[in-house]
């Protein structure tokens, strides 16, 4: 049996990398008392897992969360003890109680949403950038991977993993930009990389704020 946790990584974490996000959520489970499985052998740890990766410097609001349990527990007394327990910038907003067999909750996952927020820089030549980059056939980036060991540069088209892309809000203050991507267990959109790539279409070194808003599952939960 296992919960499955919509958890929030709000603005107080946004630096946090996400090896201590998963630190803090067992230094959390403990303190709250969740009868949390352990795996089996010479160095049990808590069977803990999110369906996927944050980047550091991003929030998100609906970050999905799978805690394997030793018995059951109601989700609306797991969600009171967690988020009593939880340091600052991380609360839990919605639990399920799954049986042995359901889906893994990476193997669900379809797409994202994203919302970016940048509030500096001449926000008419990143709007156009944004525009063109939505309407763009290909959107070619250089992108870091590692090759028999060693890291190398390539260029890559991200505009497969694109499903949208516009500027839905700008002011004298800021710009706001809505995407939505690809995301599942062989990749996804990479934000930072789109929004760089609109920088540079802009003539522009500004800073976006990313969230990614919701994680979009293929079965309800």
């Amino acid at each position: 049996m296992k919960i499955i946790a919509s958890l929030n990584k709000s603005e107080e974490a946004r630096y946090i990398s996400h090896l201590d996000i998963q630190r803090s959520l067992q230094r959390t489970v403990r303190r709250a008392d969740i009868p949390v499985a352990f795996s089996q052998g010479f160095n049990p740890h808590p069977q803990i897992s999110f369906a996927t990766a944050l980047s550091v410097g991003q929030t998100g609001s609906n970050e999905w969360v799978e805690i394997k349990l030793e018995k059951e527990i109601s989700t609306d007394d797991f969600m009171q003890r967690m988020n009593a327990a939880f340091p600052r910038g991380m609360s839990i907003n919605a639990a399920y109680f799954k049986e042995n067999g359901f889906p893994s909750v990476a193997s669900l996952m379809t797409e994202a949403e994203y919302t970016a927020i940048c509030t500096d820089g001449d926000f008419a030549a990143l709007e156009r950038a944004i525009n063109e980059l939505s309407c763009a056939d290909e959107i070619s980036v250089l992108k870091s991977k590692k090759e028999k060991g060693r890291k190398v540069e390539a260029q890559v088209d991200i505009k497969p993993m694109l499903y949208s892309l516009s500027v839905t809000e700008r002011t004298d203050e800021r710009i706001v930009v809505k995407a939505r991507g690809r995301l599942d267990t062989a990749g996804g959109l990479n934000m930072d990389l789109l929004l760089r790539t609109a920088n540079e279409k802009a003539n522009a070194e500004v800073y976006w704020k990313i969230n990614r808003d919701k994680i979009i599952l293929k079965q309800e939960l």
